[in-house]
């Protein structure tokens, strides 16, 4: 499916959500509970009824067998995450390392290896070297949006989650620019680690609290991730928020990364035509 940004294999993404005939019952991304034809629905519909998350789930547990990890609970097992120390488990996740992840993208994309491990750091939470299965169903969700022209949904119900992704992740070190891997300051990442479990500083001060904006706003960097991960580049971005005079320099909060991406994913959407 060529979009002009990038490419996704169809028949490999079909592989992953599934696209069957029949009838299921689902729920609309309006919210309505009804009884639909699957065949009906785009790629991105059909992930989110009763059969394509099974599907998805099932595909997933299929591919990728559950690997040993030490996790600090059941919440960083979901996302993938990692601790250590402090009575830590070992228990087994299901996850992808590095490897099959930059695998998983070269079959559904074509992507640069550059570009693909860029996206493995962004979903790397806690920089453990592994994504979890929740965080795998985002990225399958904004690829399934983009390949059925619903980029705009998927801002919608995913975008204040994947800025918070972004927003626990360093800022890159330039734009676009190879992302640094290791040699970082060990204790600069267990406070990291742990304002995103409790929600606090290390000296208590809840999350966000405080003078400096960086805790609640993404570098122009660190907000290019979600474009680059469709495809699109820092200069065709920065193109298309001229009118809000966003600069390499620009810091960005929350709101305005909803209002800014659904300026640019509305003309990606048009640019990618009828959703299928």
């Amino acid at each position: 499916y060529d979009t002009g940004a990038m490419k996704v294999v169809m028949e490999f993404l079909e592989v992953m959500v599934g696209r069957s005939g029949g009838c299921c019952p689902g729920i609309d991304l309006d919210g309505t509970a009804a009884a639909v034809a699957v065949a009906g629905f785009n790629y991105f519909q059909h992930l989110y009824t009763a059969e394509g998350f099974a599907h998805f789930k099932k595909w997933f547990a299929s591919a990728y067998n559950p690997r040993p990890a030490t996790l600090p609970d059941a919440t960083a097992s979901a996302r993938g995450t990692c601790g250590g120390g402090g009575g830590a488990a070992a228990v087994f996740t299901l996850a992808l390392d590095e490897g099959a992840f930059v695998d998983l993208l070269r079959q559904l994309t074509d992507l640069s290896d550059h570009d693909i491990l860029e996206m493995f750091d962004t979903f790397d939470r806690g920089e453990c070297g592994r994504v979890g299965m929740a965080d795998v169903f985002l990225l399958t969700s904004l690829l399934a949006a983009f390949a059925s022209a619903q980029t705009t949904r998927f801002l919608c119900l995913h975008g204040a989650d994947f800025f918070d992704l972004l927003l626990a992740q360093p800022d890159l070190p330039g734009v676009h620019s190879p992302p640094v891997r290791g040699g970082r300051d060990a204790a600069a990442r267990a406070a990291a680690l742990w304002d995103g479990l409790t929600g606090e500083h290390d000296d208590g001060r809840p999350r966000g609290a405080g003078g400096d904006c960086e805790e609640t706003t993404l570098s122009f960097s660190r907000f290019c991730c979600l474009g680059f991960a469709l495809g699109l580049t820092a200069q065709s971005i920065l193109g298309a928020l001229q009118e809000f005079k966003v600069t390499l320099q620009s810091r960005i909060p929350k709101t305005e990364f909803m209002l800014y991406y659904y300026v640019i994913l509305s003309a990606l959407d048009s640019k990618l035509g009828k959703p299928r």
